[in-house]
């Protein structure tokens, strides 16, 4: 269950941490790209036209893409410690 608690907890901070940088960048390379009202002609949002052009580094993604796991991971062993 520890063991458990504390994936849950790595996951939680991989996740928040990875969406604050992933905004950091996108403030930081192509200001004014999170304006959330702001719509291109074509009706969507700027920021949509972000993916996969390189504005946010590929480390930030893993750590993203690693906190997500240790959540699922982490809820996991916390669900088969009350069954067993």
């Amino acid at each position: 269950m520890t063991l458990g608690i504390i994936l849950t907890i790595l996951g939680l901070v991989g996740y928040i941490s990875n969406v604050l940088l992933i905004q950091k960048y996108l403030n930081n390379r192509t200001p004014g790209i999170l304006d959330k009202y702001e719509k291109l002609p074509d009706g969507s949002y700027a920021w949509e036209h972000t993916a996969g052009v390189g504005v946010v580094p590929k480390w930030v993604s893993i750590i993203g893409l690693l906190g997500v796991g240790c959540l699922i991971i982490g809820i996991i062993i916390i669900m088969f410690s009350f069954f067993i």
